[in-house]
């Protein structure tokens, strides 16, 4: 079992309304509930998917961290403008096509 997995939803609900406080067993339960109530869930034991999304998401805000913290470097030598490397920013959303390459050259 790996740790993204999620865990047996006989003894670990989804989800908990914020709400009035009744367990949702499922994801499907859980959306149901807040689209017919309007209620918030807090989400007790989220799918293997949103497992792995959040650890990505955590993985490449440390990793953006570090590249703005180099790429702010070049600003405090007056190599770069702010401006300038926000543009050269706006051109770089390729993030899942690098993915693929690297996998496809790691194997």
């Amino acid at each position: 079992m790996s740790r993204f997995d999620q865990k047996d939803l006989a003894t670990n609900p989804y989800g908990k309304c914020k709400d009035c406080g009744v367990s949702l067993e499922t994801e499907d339960l859980a959306r149901t509930h807040m689209t017919d109530s309007r209620h918030c869930v807090w989400i007790l034991n989220p799918s293997r998917q949103r497992n792995i999304e959040r650890h990505v998401d955590s993985e490449i805000e440390m990793a953006l961290d570090d590249v703005f913290q180099d790429l702010y470097r070049l600003v405090e030598r007056e190599e770069a403008t702010a401006d300038e490397i926000e543009k050269a920013l706006s051109n770089a959303c390729y993030l899942d096509d690098e993915w693929r390459k690297f996998v496809d050259g790691s194997q």
